[in-house]
């Protein structure tokens, strides 16, 4: 078993199946903002694109001569390039605070899951931090026990066997052994 550091344990933490749960809910929902949050700017940007190049399309589609489609085209395709890339610096720029404030608030998640999951390493653990005479600590602790009462009784018994199989074996070989040494003579 592993040693306890107490000097590293976290206080104000509130150790409950509650808080868990609602530690759980609040980084589920806001992870799932953060996602929705993405998809919109991706969104954004794509509609974006679709519409630069279509603008692109028609100033290629207005050129009548084929060196003029092709001087057309070139300069569509910078400006096309150079408009998708103001547009996706802006999106990003206009979006930082939000996306700051989300990464924030998922990372104070992941660090109270981790305090509360030091405080949780092993159901040994964790029963030591619930209250002695509890109930519910009586009955996980029986749970957490039986297994290993039983794996104990089986690991004895079978130790047991392996003993007389030994004694018994022993017993042959000598046996044998007075029974070869005696015909020899």
């Amino acid at each position: 078993m592993e040693n306890i550091d107490f000097q590293s344990i976290p206080t104000g933490l509130a150790i409950s199946e509650e808080r868990i749960s609602q530690m759980h809910d609040g980084a589920t929902q806001t992870g799932q903002a953060f996602a929705k949050r993405l998809e919109k700017l991706t969104a954004t940007l794509d509609e974006a694109t679709t519409s630069f190049s279509r603008e692109a399309d028609a100033l290629i589609a207005s050129a009548s001569d084929p060196e003029t489609r092709r001087a057309f085209q070139q300069v569509a395709q910078h400006r096309v390039s150079h408009q998708i890339s103001e547009f996706r610096r802006t999106l990003i720029q206009s979006s930082e605070a939000e996306r700051a404030d989300i990464l924030r608030q998922l990372s104070a998640h992941a660090e109270e899951a981790k305090q509360l999951a030091d405080l949780h390493g092993s159901p040994v653990q964790m029963l030591g931090r619930m209250a002695l005479g509890d109930t519910r600590r009586l009955n996980v602790s029986g749970q957490l026990t039986a297994p290993l009462c039983r794996v104990r009784a089986d690991d004895q018994r079978s130790a047991g066997a392996r003993r007389q199989g030994n004694r018994a074996s022993k017993s042959s070989t000598i046996l044998a052994f007075g029974n070869s040494t005696s015909n020899a003579v």
